[in-house]
């Protein structure tokens, strides 16, 4: 049996487990059977859920004409940014929602790399969210994404609050984002 069959197995079945040193680093798995959390391996969760693409999209907002966002970058529809969005650009609905499963799909992929343990969907859903808003290079090198491989979700959830800062100001819509990320996240 491989490691991921293996430990979606214990997961499925117990409470907590702690996997001995053959499977990898000894690996405590937490699964909460009252509270319906199941715990799996991120690359087996196909897509973000929809309570974190609603959540997404209302704190990104739609804008179908280039605006520059809290840094200066210049944007377009839900949160888009890279070498495609020039100045005075013009999108439709159809063209930011296709942008929008685009860049999804990049933060989940950034997700899926690093996270190394099993979490719960709406985990993935924050996590996605947080790399979404401020990038893979952000999640990677972060004390959040330390903490969720060591299983410290309580701390990890935390973490999210330390991320409100644009130009070294600290801005009211992300602290609201990171609170509703960091309620997702325990959720």
């Amino acid at each position: 049996m491989n490691k991921k069959k293996l430990i979606k197995t214990l997961v499925a079945t117990t409470v907590f487990v702690l996997l001995p040193a053959v499977v990898g680093v000894p690996l405590l798995i937490h699964y909460y059977k009252k509270n319906k959390r199941k715990f799996i391996m991120p690359d087996e969760i196909k897509h973000t859920n929809q309570e974190a693409i609603k959540m997404i999209m209302g704190f990104e907002g739609l804008r179908l004409k280039t605006y520059k966002d809290l840094k200066g970058v210049l944007t377009i529809g839900y949160g888009h940014t890279g070498n495609d969005v020039v100045v005075d650009r013009v999108i439709t609905e159809k063209q930011a929602d296709d942008l929008l499963v685009n860049d999804l799909k990049t933060a989940e992929n950034c997700v899926k790399k690093y996270i190394k343990v099993p979490i719960t969907e709406n985990m993935f859903g924050a996590l996605v969210s947080f790399t979404f808003n401020l990038d893979c290079s952000r999640l990677k090198n972060s004390i959040l994404l330390k903490l969720v491989n060591k299983q410290d979700f309580d701390n990890a959830a935390k973490e999210f609050g330390k991320w409100v800062y644009a130009n070294n100001k600290k801005v009211d819509r992300l602290v609201k984002r990171r609170e509703k990320e960091a309620e997702l996240f325990i959720s």
